[in-house]
């Protein structure tokens, strides 16, 4: 009987809704607030985390994609700020490993920002 078998559907990874806004690779959720990969939340994590100052060897314009990600760690982190990416909401040291929904008064502000952008 063919009615036993379910095929499972798969989202567009291709389709915007489905991309990291930092670098446009595939994107797992929202993090920080903004939808982005694996990749740049860890990247955003690891430099608000250690409080880590970049510096642009270029004209502070390097394109941020997939491939190019890790080529200008500066122009990287503004690209995070850029899209809403929100420094603090990422854990201290001494919160680490803490897990939980964006608190309610950042997630107001980022809904907020969002609108504004669009419009």
């Amino acid at each position: 009987n063919n009615s036993l078998f379910r095929f499972r559907t798969f989202p567009n990874v291709n389709s915007p809704k489905y991309q990291c806004l930092v670098c446009n690779d595939f994107s797992t959720s929202h993090h920080y607030g903004v939808r982005t990969c694996e990749g740049c939340k860890g990247f955003f994590k690891r430099t608000v985390q250690k409080n880590a100052k970049y510096v642009c060897l270029s004209d502070k314009q390097c394109l941020v994609d997939k491939r190019r990600r890790n080529r200008c760690q500066w122009c990287r982190f503004q690209k995070c700020l850029a899209v809403g990416m929100m420094k603090e909401v990422v854990r201290t040291n001494e919160l680490k490993g803490r897990r939980g929904r964006l608190p309610s008064k950042y997630l107001s502000n980022h809904l907020q920002f969002q609108i504004n952008k669009t419009e």
